[in-house]
Parts: structure tokens; C-alpha cells; sequence
């Protein structure tokens, strides 16, 4: 369980299908992330995404990608002359991710990553970190929760606004290959599947070139549920006085 210290409140936060140990002290509100099915006491809104099958092989893996990405991978591998770096155990360059996305958060108009998550998720073995490198240089970023088998896309950050055209274009080759380099990487850590980060439900919606951009790898769209719900008497309290349900979304990767 990730344990997140909020001003007033103890926060849990459990993925997938997690069980609390009940180990003490209790949280006073607990974030059930991604649930399968929705709990019978507290707010389940639902949740999509898309998720890779990480017991397939690697190539039927590879086919299910669109034929452009693909070709892009392989440039990538073949030509770019990139580096991989994958950190299960990232607390000596958090800082370094951090300062770097939100140099790329500012350039998107997007809020910054969310430390007080990060440092919670590293303190309690949960998070990865991987980049693609280039000429020393790092290209990408992507952040990684782990739970119950599962790698689960929190952040990814690209680096090319301030690029000309052609470095722009190795950038955006350089996201994709690091999206393969952490698949094969799980894969051979024994996860059971790679969760994508969250898709928005109607192609409409504003964003949905993010639905576009993770669809180009294929994989299964899945519906599940984020449950929020108090455990202790100060979580009963604060929970509806404080529209809990709204803060954990700004607080937390969707």
C-alpha cells in the first residue's frame, strides 16, 4: 500500500485488486485505484484504458502496433543510436525526473508531477522510472506504478518544443521506443500486464489525441473503477466536508 500524509488526513492508496493487510495505523480514507468491479460502500466513478498482455511473445506483442509505429520503433533501434535507462529503484534521480517534467508540464499546460505521490510511491517500492537517452541527453521520461502484476503508465514526458523539426520527430520516435523497451522490460520481470494510463471514454472529448497516440499500440480496452471510501471516524469527517473525491483526482496520475 502506498501511504500518502495529507494536511489533515492519512491517505491509503491500493491498485488493481489489492487487499489491505490492516496493518496499523489505518488509513483514514483509502483510494482503491482501478478496481475491477466497484466496492458496495463508497464513490466508484469508472475508469478506462487500454492494456497490453504481457504473456504474449514479444512479436505478437509487436503486431498488434500500428504499421507506422512499427517502422518507427525499428528506425529508432536501428538508427537513432539511443540509450535505455530503467530505474525499479528511482530515488536517486526523482528530483531529476521531477525538475525535468515540469519543464515539459509548462510547455503543455499541464499541472507538474505530483511529488508528494512520487515520493510515497518510491518510499513504498511502487514506483519505476525509464528514459530514453540521446547523446547523454535525455529525451523521455515515463513513470511507472507496480502493483498486483501490473505496470501502470502514471507520467510520460517528451522534450521537443524546443526542437527543430528533426530533432522533434527523434523525440517523438524515442517515446515510442521507450514504450517497447518497458514493455520487454516488465515482460521479463514476470508482470503479468502494461496498463496504458487511462483513455477518455468518447473520442469528442478534448484530449482524445491521447486515445489516438496509445491506440497506435493496440491492446485491450478495459473499464474499471476508482473507489474512495473512509475508514476511520476523521475519514467520515473530512471525506464530505472537504470533496475528497475532487482533490485525489488533482492529486493523483489518472
Amino acid at each position: 500500500m502506498i501511504r500518502i500524509n495529507g494536511r489533515v488526513a492519512l491517505y491509503g492508496e491500493l491498485w488493481f485488486d489489492e487487499v489491505w493487510d490492516g496493518m496499523s495505523p489505518s488509513p483514514d480514507i483509502m483510494i482503491f485505484r482501478q478496481r475491477s468491479a466497484p466496492l458496495p460502500r463508497g464513490r466508484c466513478p469508472p475508469f478506462y484504458s487500454l492494456t497490453t498482455d504481457l504473456a504474449s511473445s514479444a512479436d505478437s506483442i509487436q503486431q498488434a502496433f500500428s504499421k507506422t509505429t512499427r517502422y518507427e520503433i525499428r528506425r529508432a533501434e536501428t538508427k537513432d543510436g539511443l540509450a535505455f535507462l530503467s530505474l525499479p529503484t528511482p530515488s536517486q534521480r526523482l528530483e531529476e525526473f521531477i525538475q525535468d517534467y515540469a519543464r515539459f508540464a509548462k510547455h503543455k499546460s499541464l499541472p507538474p508531477a505530483n511529488r508528494r505521490w512520487l515520493n510515497a510511491a518510491a518510499n513504498a517500492g511502487r514506483l519505476t522510472l525509464s528514459a530514453a537517452a540521446h547523446g547523454g541527453e535525455i529525451l523521455v521520461w515515463h513513470a511507472y506504478v507496480i502493483a498486483d502484476s501490473r505496470a501502470r503508465l502514471t507520467y510520460s514526458g517528451s522534450f521537443f518544443r524546443e526542437l527543430d523539426s528533426t530533432q522533434r520527430a527523434l523525440s517523438g520516435r524515442a517515446n515510442k521506443w521507450l514504450h517497447w523497451r518497458d514493455i520487454l522490460e516488465f515482460k521479463a520481470r514476470g508482470l503479468a500486464s502494461y496498463d496504458w494510463g487511462g483513455v477518455f471514454e468518447e473520442e469528442a472529448q478534448p484530449g482524445s489525441g491521447v486515445n489516438r497516440f496509445k491506440e497506435q499500440f493496440g491492446g485491450e480496452r478495459v473499464r474499471s473503477h476508482n473507489c474512495v471510501v473512509a475508514m476511520t471516524f476523521r475519514g467520515r469527517l473530512y471525506l464530505p466536508l472537504t470533496e475528497t473525491v475532487a482533490k485525489v483526482r488533482r492529486w493523483l496520475p489518472s
